[in-house]
């Protein structure tokens, strides 16, 4: 990997005029601002090149003139792609926060995402029975819910409590119920121009017919009752939200649905196959579901491998006790469980003497091996982003040619930012790319502060700790202002939690793929696995239970810009310092 020239780097500073493109809205939505970037922007850039077209032979021995025109140019074709940005973010805000949605009337939407409650409801006919292996919903019919008890409602987005501010709820409006055993669903909706929205669903009656009623890539047409538009969540619940708005959801509400047109696996092969891959992670959650593990094994397995945790009591309170114990992000898929898994495949890739000196076969077969756990985890967004950066370096190795950290952060992000410019703001967004740079910049000093060490063991936990320290410089007080709190038991849980961790993520990766082969696996093995989950959740309820570790101080959005303007200065100066020659002193 060659050295990081971060301002050198065009990638980089196109992200940059991106991002200042989308902030300058959020902290001036004021027109003129944009009138002005226009007109500065298209003039500086005229003057520019009629002044290159009009002297520039007579300017081509004087360097500084030259240099001078250049600057012209760039100012002029900065300013104009920071408004082409600008306005970019403003069309997809309205799209996502304008409209209304008839209540009463027949909607059709795309299943995104769906989670079913656990909990049976209906009046008498409404029960699950197991066929086959499977547990299906039975006897639902619409308007059989009506009798449920109301609750409020929680996101179907997996990891929404922890993509929301200050660790806010992940609910509508007060007013909007959530029913037991009602479908939480994330849809995509349909519309005669051809444009779409998002809205978040709580689905009060299920349209009888199959074995499976709902299913992602489904087509579902329903009737929504009740709307909380994220605009309005805006001012009365901003924190929220802000949530929806970095989903892109148009808000969040409760329908009855009406009928469902099925869509086969073969359809979303070739329209989506995203959905088709949310579809394959749906079934290897319910052939893990069906074996004799414990609900407590199930739940921690679903969450660390597929991402998939409830939003019922026994969900939330597995959230809320990895948060305290400070391994929040391994109930969420992201860069760190790729490359628990990409990390295991090289070790056993390593240990094959016809591979070991083949490193492009090797580097090629990696990257076979992370995609298709990017396509099992369901494609979440921490996943791709993880997987293109690593294709983006061992693309590099393959081709034989140096990388760059700055280009290998930067593209994925220029991506993401223009297909979805709203998950500027998301938690997600903002913890895995702050985290890479502070792993980038803090891991290696604290890495040699114990010198080398000899034993392997030794090595790995020390390596564990310090990436774990290594992130706290530029996280820890974003999640102090995004939730209010963060917890200082990683200290702890680093070295009970994450080894063994390491180990339960592929080892149940590989269980979910022997289901899905119709094999069942003897039942010594499903022991140990339950016993490894025992383990795990007693290293968290220690961890979480020794005190003063928990940390409850809000920060305001200044106290943050501060904190990391002051961090910039101090790296400024002790890089300034570092590159500053050392003067010669000659013998008298």
């Amino acid at each position: 990997m060659i050295e990081d020239h971060w301002l050198a780097s065009p990638i980089f500073r196109l992200l940059a005029l991106v991002i200042t493109g989308y902030l300058s809205y959020e902290l001036i939505p004021h027109r003129w601002l944009s009138f002005g970037l226009a007109i500065g922007g298209g003039c500086a850039f005229s003057l520019g090149a009629l002044a290159s077209l009009r002297g520039g032979r007579a300017l081509s021995g004087v360097w500084g003139a030259q240099r001078q025109l250049s600057r012209g140019l760039r100012l002029g074709l900065y300013l104009l792609l920071i408004l082409s940005a600008r306005l970019y973010y403003v069309h997809t805000m309205e799209r996502s926060t304008g409209g209304l949605l008839p209540l009463g009337g027949k909607l059709t939407a795309i299943i995104e995402a769906q989670e079913a409650s656990p909990e049976p409801v209906g009046e008498g006919g409404t029960g699950t029975e197991s066929v086959g292996g499977r547990t299906k919903a039975v006897g639902r019919r619409i308007g059989e819910v009506d009798s449920a008890t109301n609750r409020e409602v929680h996101g179907a987005e997996k990891g929404a409590p922890f993509d929301s501010p200050r660790g806010e709820e992940q609910g509508g409006a007060t007013s909007n119920p959530r029913q037991q055993g009602a479908y939480q669903l994330r849809l995509r909706l349909l519309s005669p121009s051809g444009a779409s929205s998002l809205l978040l669903l709580s689905l009060r009656s299920v349209p009888k017919g199959g074995e499976n009623p709902l299913q992602v890539g489904d087509t579902l047409a329903f009737r929504p009752q009740r709307v909380s538009y994220t605009r309005d969540l805006l001012h009365r619940r901003s924190n929220y939200g802000r949530y929806l708005l970095s989903l892109g959801a148009v808000g969040r509400g409760v329908g009855e649905g009406l009928y469902v047109r099925p869509a086969s696996s073969m359809t979303l092969l070739v329209t989506s196959p995203r959905l088709l891959a949310l579809r394959l992670r749906d079934r290897l959650a319910e052939r893990l579901s069906a074996t004799s593990l414990r609900p407590e094994t199930k739940r921690l397995l679903l969450g660390m491998t597929l991402g998939l945790v409830s939003h019922d009591a026994e969900g939330r309170a597995l959230r809320q006790s990895f948060a305290r114990g400070g391994v929040a992000h391994l109930l969420a898929v992201s860069g760190f469980h790729l490359a628990v898994v990409v990390g295991a495949v090289a070790l056993l890739l390593g240990a094959l003497p016809k591979l070991r000196r083949r490193e492009r076969l090797r580097w090629s077969l990696l990257l076979v091996v992370a995609w298709t756990f990017t396509l099992i985890s369901g494609c979440s967004v921490p996943t791709l982003r993880a997987s293109g950066m690593l294709t983006l370096y061992a693309g590099g190795r393959i081709l034989r040619r140096p990388t760059s950290f700055t280009e290998v952060l930067a593209l994925p992000a220029l991506l993401q930012l223009a297909c979805s410019p709203l998950s500027l703001f998301s938690a997600s967004f903002l913890l895995t790319y702050l985290a890479l740079v502070s792993i980038r910049l803090f891991y290696r000093p604290i890495w040699g502060m114990l010198g080398k060490l000899q034993h392997p063991l030794m090595r790995y936990l020390w390596g564990c700790l310090a990436l774990s320290l290594a992130v706290q410089p530029l996280l820890f007080p974003l999640s102090l202002y995004l939730f209010g709190a963060s917890s200082l038991a990683y200290l702890w849980t680093t070295l009970l939690v994450l080894p063994l961790a390491t180990l339960l993520i592929p080892v149940g990766l590989l269980l979910m793929l022997v289901l899905s082969l119709g094999c069942v696996p003897p039942m010594p093995i499903l022991g140990l696995m339950d016993q490894g989950a025992s383990l795990l959740y007693e290293g968290v309820a220690w961890a979480e239970g020794l005190p003063l570790l928990q940390v409850h101080l809000p920060l305001s959005l200044p106290m943050l810009v501060g904190y990391y303007a002051l961090l910039a200065l101090l790296f400024l100066l002790s890089s300034a310092l570092r590159d500053k020659p050392t003067p010669i002193v000659l013998p008298a």
